[in-house]
């Protein structure tokens, strides 16, 4: 089943984690007993991979895999500073070896020597990529491991990549998984008609729970510091990232169900997270903005019409400020993939031919991303009216 592409933190190919240098000294104050204060090389190369990453628009990704994967060979095994190396060479080999990437991060995952923390960092970091590298002849693979084949529903893809959210909010605490899953949910209930009641029920139960969860973590402060100061990226981030993730749940639910949810509550989970994000200036952090700004554009059409079409073309206007040209490429990936799906109802399908006709900037970016003026001119009458 062709299924779609959600640009998450979506929305990077690589998690670009700033403070290399900060990192060296956590890990310096945390595993020194395991390294041995003789021996920080595997730490000085992972600094530097860090550093790389983070303060190029260009990174050289095969430079920085061979320098990780030089400092797997020094690092002590079974420990979680292996663990993270081998987390961050599975999200650079991503961009031209994802095969080999997948059996990384199912290797951290398997391990049961490193931390629930690091393994739960694994199982996330893999769930965005699955999703933000739609790939079905690579899903299919995927799901034919013995270890994850129970996540797969019905042979629906984009149900299992929400289980993976799942589990990893099962394996630790961490509230943008449970949002995540939350979503996910709701937009499968936004795409696929065919859903039979009783499926429609349990997916409604799935998103109850996780929603639910969530909101719980989301009070508590620690449920971000809680994740480890070297796993993954900064609290602010966590933070804009979980309310995005959190939005975009909740406007899915009111689009299925407009007394589940109020548009105030949706709106302001919308501008809490565009808040955040624009904070810190690290690349996924921009990335994660935009995106969130793109769903923030398209609830806004479907909650309120043209009447709000002023307001969402000045959300949309960060999405062309020359700082974001690289964190717009992902969304510009996300515009072609979306293209080549052969089914017209997808709630995203939707909402690119809504944007497009709002937006003639995105227009223009759809039209150089494989879309043609056809299909962006179909009718919203024959695109999804989210039927329960």
């Amino acid at each position: 089943m062709n299924r779609k592409l959600t640009i998450t933190l979506v929305f990077l190919s690589v998690a670009f984690i700033s403070g290399a240098v900060y990192f060296l000294y956590l890990f310096e104050q945390k595993n020194g007993e395991v390294l041995g204060s003789k021996n920080f090389a595997p730490l000085e190369l992972y600094a530097k991979s860090l550093k790389e990453l983070d303060s190029s628009d260009l990174p050289d990704y095969n430079k920085v895999a061979a320098d990780l994967k030089e400092a797997l060979k020094l690092v002590p095994p079974d420990t979680d500073l292996e663990g993270e190396i081998k987390i961050q060479l599975a999200q650079v080999l991503f961009q031209n070896q994802p095969s080999q990437a997948i059996n990384i991060f199912k290797e951290v995952w398997l391990n049961k020597y490193y931390s629930t923390n690091a393994r739960g960092h694994a199982l996330w970091l893999l769930a965005n990529h699955l999703l933000a590298n739609y790939n079905e002849n690579i899903l299919k693979q995927f799901f034919t491991d013995q270890n994850f084949a129970n996540l797969l529903k019905n042979n629906n893809f984009y149900i299992g990549i929400a289980n993976i959210y799942a589990l990893t909010a099962d394996v630790r605490s961490d509230v943008r998984a449970n949002y995540a899953a939350a979503e996910l949910y709701t937009e499968e209930l936004l795409s696929d008609n065919n859903l039979s009641g009783d499926e429609k029920l349990s997916f409604a139960d799935i998103i109850h729970s996780n929603l639910k969860k969530g909101d719980r973590l989301l009070g508590d402060s620690s449920s971000f510091s809680d994740l480890g100061p070297y796993f993954g990226s900064v609290e602010e981030q966590r933070e804009g990232e979980a309310y995005g993730w959190r939005a975009k749940a909740l406007a899915n639910s009111y689009l299925l169900n407009p007394d589940l949810v109020t548009k105030e509550d949706v709106s302001a989970n919308f501008e809490k997270a565009i808040m955040v994000l624009k904070g810190p200036k690290s690349l996924i952090t921009k990335a994660a903005e935009i995106e969130t700004r793109f769903a923030y554009a398209h609830w806004l059409y479907e909650a309120y019409g043209d009447s709000h079409a002023s307001q969402i073309r000045t959300i949309l206007d960060p999405l062309y400020e020359s700082k974001n040209k690289l964190a717009f490429g992902q969304l510009k990936r996300f515009f072609s993939i979306e293209a080549s799906f052969s089914h017209s109802n997808h709630y995203h399908r939707r909402g690119i031919v809504i944007l497009t006709k709002i937006d003639p900037r995105l227009k223009t970016t759809a039209l150089e991303t494989g879309w043609t003026e056809d299909s962006l001119n179909m009718p919203l009458t024959q695109l999804n009216t989210y039927p329960l």
